[in-house]
């Protein structure tokens, strides 16, 4: 069975979340593991119009997502952002992520957020959440895409 909690009620989850997340992108993006840590305890506690969401599959962690004030520093005049979106490998194929997405999406409703954005290499399993695309990326980003979704409050 799923369950969806805020990490904050879960503070010791902290480091297998921030360890998940540098193992599939921190890491390469130059980020410490400690550097992760700390930055999910401030979300998680203490940065006002943020949340960090844990997925608990029969009692067992299997997935996060962030909704962080700004994921891409190129695009800084948006906000929010759904980041982080993790699944671990035992527990694909449940549905978790795009739950995970929705309480991300009720999460930002509630903040009072009209909009929120990700980006993506892989845009196809967001669209029939109801995301769209709102723009191709360049660059350094040449194989992403930023969507958006429009938030009911």
């Amino acid at each position: 069975m799923l369950k969806i909690a805020r990490l904050a009620d879960h503070p010791d989850l902290i480091p297998a979340c921030a360890r998940w997340n540098h193992t599939e992108w921190g890491h390469s993006a130059g980020f410490s593991e400690q550097h992760i840590t700390d930055a999910f305890h401030d979300i998680a506690h203490c940065s006002e119009g943020q949340a960090a969401l844990i997925a608990f599959w029969d009692h067992h962690p299997a997935g996060m997502v962030l909704l962080i004030h700004n994921d891409l520093e190129t695009h800084s005049h948006l906000k929010p952002w759904l980041a982080s979106l993790f699944v671990t490998a035992d527990f694909r194929g449940k549905g978790i992520g795009g739950s995970l997405v929705t309480a991300v999406e009720q999460a930002g409703a509630s903040l009072g957020y009209r909009q929120i954005y990700l980006y993506t290499g892989t845009p196809a399993f967001y669209q029939p959440l109801g995301w769209s695309k709102f723009e191709e990326l360049t660059g350094d980003y040449s194989d992403m895409t930023i969507l958006q979704k429009q938030l009911v409050s």
